[in-house]
C-alpha cells in the first residue's frame, strides 16, 4: 500500500485527495484522520477479473482476512470490472465520520480475497 493524502483550499471550501496505488484487502482505517464528505470516487481495476472495493463510513473496528472473512459489513461496496476505471460522482456528497476502505476479488458481503492486479483508488472529499 502506498497512501497518500493531499489537502488543498479553495477561497470557499478545503478538498482532500485520497490516493492509494495498490489497494488491498488490508484495509486503510480513517484515512483522513476526520468527519468529511465524499464527493467522487474514481477506482482504476487493472486486473483481468472483477474487484470490489468496500467502503466503511463510520467505523475503524475492521478486520478482513485473506481467504476469510470481514468482521464488519461494509457500508458500500462498488463493483468494478476487469481492466476498468469506474468514476463514482455524488453530487449531494456522503458524509463519512471515520472513512475506511478496501479491495477485494471476493464477492461475498463479508468475503475477502486479495486482487490478483493493481488496484488504483482515488477519492475526492471535503
Amino acid at each position: 500500500m502506498a497512501l497518500s493524502v493531499t489537502g488543498f483550499d479553495d477561497s470557499s471550501l478545503s478538498y482532500k485527495i485520497i490516493y492509494e496505488s495498490v489497494s488491498t484487502h488490508a484495509p486503510v482505517k480513517n484515512a483522513t484522520g476526520t468527519s468529511g464528505y465524499i464527493h467522487s470516487i474514481e477506482i482504476n481495476n487493472a486486473h483481468s477479473s472483477p474487484i470490489y472495493v468496500r467502503m466503511w463510513l463510520n467505523t475503524t473496528d475492521i478486520t478482513l482476512t485473506n481467504g476469510g472473512q470481514s468482521n464488519t459489513a461494509a457500508d458500500i461496496t462498488y463493483k468494478v470490472p476487469a481492466t476498468t476505471t469506474d468514476i463514482i460522482q455524488i453530487p449531494s456528497r456522503l458524509y463519512y465520520t471515520a472513512l475506511s476502505f478496501a479491495s477485494t476479488a471476493a464477492s461475498g458481503l463479508t468475503a475477502v480475497a486479495t486482487p490478483g492486479g493493481t488496484v488504483q483508488v482515488t477519492i475526492v472529499s471535503s
